[in-house]
C-alpha cells in the first residue's frame, strides 16, 4: 500500500470531513488490532494461570448448562401449552358435534312430531266423520221406519175406514 492508505487505522476509509472530532473508541483497542507493533500488546496474549482457565470453563460450561436449561423449559412450557390448546380443541369439537347431535336429534323429532299430531288429527276427523255419518244413518233409518209406520198406519186408516163405510 502506497500513499494515504499505507497505515490502517480505524477511520482510513472514512471521508475527513465525516470524521468525529471526539474519538468514542480508544485508540489502544483499534490499535492492537490493525498496528504491526505486536510486542507491545504480547502481555496480552501470555498464558495465564490454571486457575484462571478453569474459572473461564466452568463459566462458559455454566452459561451452555443455564442455556440448555432455559431452552428445556421453554420446549417444557411449549409442549404443555400445546398439550392444554390441543384439549380445547378435542372439547370444542366434542362441544361442536354434541350441540350439532342434539340439533338434528330435535329436528327430527319435531318433525315426526308434526306428521304424528297431522295423522292423530286426520284420524280423529275420519272417526268423527264415522261417527256423524253413524249418526246420519241412525236417523235415517229411523226416519225410514216412522214413514213406513206412517204408510202403514195410512193405509191401515184407509182401510178401516173402507170397511166402516161398507
Amino acid at each position: 500500500l502506497n500513499g494515504e492508505y499505507s497505515v490502517i487505522t480505524w477511520d482510513v476509509f472514512i471521508p475527513k470531513n465525516v470524521r468525529p472530532k471526539n474519538r468514542i473508541l480508544w485508540e489502544g483497542i483499534t490499535d492492537m488490532f490493525f498496528d504491526d507493533n505486536d510486542e507491545e500488546y504480547a502481555s496480552i496474549f501470555e498464558p495465564c494461570a490454571p486457575e484462571f482457565y478453569q474459572r473461564a470453563y466452568d463459566h462458559y460450561n455454566g452459561h451452555l448448562r443455564n442455556k440448555i436449561f432455559a431452552a428445556w423449559v421453554a420446549h417444557y412450557r411449549e409442549k404443555k401449552r400445546a398439550a392444554v390448546e390441543e384439549l380445547a380443541r378435542i372439547e370444542g369439537a366434542r362441544k361442536y358435534y354434541r350441540e350439532k347431535l342434539s340439533t338434528r336429534i330435535l329436528t327430527l323429532w319435531t318433525e315426526w312430531n308434526a306428521e304424528r299430531v297431522e295423522r292423530k288429527r286426520a284420524a280423529f276427523n275420519k272417526i268423527q266423520r264415522i261417527d256423524e255419518l253413524r249418526l246420519y244413518r241412525r236417523g235415517f233409518a229411523a226416519w225410514q221406519r216412522c214413514a213406513r209406520e206412517a204408510i202403514k198406519e195410512k193405509i191401515w186408516f184407509k182401510n178401516l175406514e173402507q170397511r166402516s163405510e161398507e
